[in-house]
């Protein structure tokens, strides 16, 4: 198997990461943007947010569920947020349409693995 050798933009990226520790967000969330319009590294961004197990209330209404929104940002073209909020996942597919094109495509692929996984576990 032939090895490539890192990019020099591959082999500061876990240096990157360990930066954002240190750096004041309003400064990071600027630099982000910028970064982040320009980066050749990826075009898909997974988050995981763990929300609250406990039942959550507004004026004495429970709230029935979340689902995140996450703004594509630069070019970064699809995103999904993945929200945790008591025993239920929410997910929100967020899509540039000139690069991903109709996202129905990736919520049947998705609800297919959630049903394939499900099985599974099972």
């Amino acid at each position: 198997m032939h090895e490539h050798a890192a990019s020099p933009a591959q082999s500061l990226m876990p240096h990157l990461f360990s930066i954002a520790d240190f750096v004041p967000q309003p400064v990071l969330r600027g630099l982000v943007t910028r970064l982040l319009a320009r980066q050749p590294l990826v075009n898909l961004a997974v988050s995981n947010i763990p929300g609250s197990r406990a039942p959550l209330f507004l004026c004495e209404s429970r709230m029935l569920g979340l689902h995140p929104f996450i703004n594509v940002v630069g070019n970064v073209a699809l995103i999904i947020g993945v929200l945790s909020y008591v025993d239920d996942l929410g997910v929100g597919i967020t899509v540039d349409p000139d690069v991903v094109g109709d996202p129905r495509a990736i919520v049947t692929h998705l609800r297919a693995a959630a049903s394939e996984l499900v099985t599974l576990a099972r």
